[in-house]
């Protein structure tokens, strides 16, 4: 069965992007995995990560991109999510053609106004627009990774109900454990709020939960892992011993370097 799984933090600069690239890149490459990775914030850094502006522009133009599908549930139309994969001609593609990507776009910044607006904030759809969306095409994938905006609104939300597992990314400082509860906690509310309308209908939803929290950007000195850092990573691991990744990522220049290449490091 299909695993989907967003990559969320409720701050941005944590680094959620590039993992969320780099783990669907090394899926994909490495363990011959079929892979979607979706695009869902609207700074479109996933994008481009793979894909340069001009080629963004084009699929931009041809109406290739989320807003598609946002924009479909807000005018009650139906849109086939298999015409806005990119599932070739991207520079990573000539590696592998298990990676294919739906682009964001920079217009979604003002989609959360207009669901709010349109549909409802308390409304089952506002939440359920992406899950309808990816359900006829999980058949075709073994991952969909979801990069979600920095923040816990609107298109967060649809990420994840749409989701089965949630990773967090975090910095290795004394405030990722207030980040965490947080998130965990708005995780929770969701599914709840979204259990008690499905209920209404007779149908059930499980919800997404948390299975893993992965440190990024930990430094390193003479002595191995700098102090302040290794408390927190120890802090948070002593919270949530079950879903606290031992690996970790270390503070690195490659990625914004292979960004320019459109390349992950992990090809």
């Amino acid at each position: 069965m299909v695993k989907v799984v967003s990559f969320v933090n409720y701050k941005g600069g944590v680094g959620k992007t590039t993992l969320a690239v780099e783990i669907s890149a090394a899926l994909a490459y490495h363990y011959d995995k079929r892979t979607l990775l979706i695009d869902a914030d609207p700074q479109t850094n996933a994008t481009f990560y793979l894909m340069d502006e001009h080629t963004w522009e084009r699929y931009a133009r041809s109406g290739r991109t989320m807003k598609e599908l946002f924009d479909a549930a807000l005018n009650n139309q139906h849109i086939d999510i298999r015409n806005i994969i990119v599932s070739s001609g991207l520079e990573i593609h000539q590696r592998t053609q298990n990676l294919h990507v739906i682009p964001s776009h920079l217009d979604l910044h003002s989609i959360d106004l207009d669901i709010a607006s349109r549909i409802g904030k308390e409304a089952l759809k506002a939440r359920t627009i992406l899950k309808e969306g990816i359900d006829p095409i999980k058949d075709d994938y073994d991952y969909i990774i979801i990069d979600c905006p920095p923040n816990m609104y609107f298109i967060t939300q649809n990420a994840i109900v749409a989701s089965d597992s949630v990773v967090i990314v975090v910095l290795p400082e004394y405030l990722a454990i207030i980040g965490i509860s947080l998130i965990h906690r708005i995780i929770n509310m969701l599914n709840e709020d979204i259990r008690r309308q499905v209920e209404k209908f007779g149908g059930r939803f499980e919800g997404a939960r948390v299975k893993g929290i992965i440190f990024n950007r930990v430094r390193h000195g003479p002595y191995g892992i700098l102090v302040d850092q290794r408390r927190s990573m120890n802090d948070v691991r002593r919270q949530w011993p079950d879903i606290t990744f031992e690996n970790y990522v270390s503070e690195t220049v490659r990625f914004p370097e292979r960004t320019r290449m459109k390349i992950p490091c992990l090809l």
